[in-house]
Formats: C-alpha cells, structure tokens, sequence
C-alpha cells in the first residue's frame, strides 16, 4: 500500500513553474508525494494550473481531449534511501511532464 501525502503549503504564497517564460501556479490541492515500499523510490506529482488553455493545447502543453488546463508534472527519484533513511547524495531524477 502506498501512502500519498499533500504538499503542505501554509508557508507559500504564489507558487508556480516557469515553462518558456510563462508563470504556471502550482496546484497544491492535487499536488502530492509518496514513497514507493516496492521500488524504494520517492515520487512527487505537481499539478499546474494553464493561464492560457488554447495557447498551451497549441503549444503541445495539454491534452486535446481535455479542457481542464491541468498540467502534471511526474518525478520519481531512485537511490535516495539506505535502510529505509534518505541520505540524497546518489539520487538519480526520472521525470515527466503529462
């Protein structure tokens, strides 16, 4: 079983990812991260939120078939853990953005 947790966000106002020059705020909401018990790895899935929904379906940014502008950005970071305690000098990055 895999426990998904939220971002906690209490402390941040108007956070967002730059992508070509434009500001897409983080959707804490949706945003989350969990630790793999199988693989061992620590995965983090950060929601935007698109200023421009045409713009981006133009820019390949969103899916054609949804009109939601939601942006998900998947990284999963491998070797961060030794006996079940992140030590981070060795982690390798997989990312993705959907």
């Amino acid at each position: 079983m895999i426990s998904k947790h939220s971002m906690d966000n209490s402390n941040i106002t108007n956070s967002y990812f730059k992508i070509n020059g434009e500001n897409y705020l983080i959707d804490f909401e949706k945003s989350q991260w969990f630790i793999s018990k199988l693989g061992n790895t620590l995965a983090t899935e950060i929601f935007l939120t698109s200023p421009d929904i045409k713009g981006d379906k133009q820019k390949k940014l969103l899916s054609e078939y949804q009109d939601d502008g939601q942006i998900k950005i998947s990284l999963e970071a491998f070797g961060i853990f030794a006996n079940g305690v992140p030590f981070g000098d060795q982690a390798e990055f997989l990312g993705s953005i959907k």
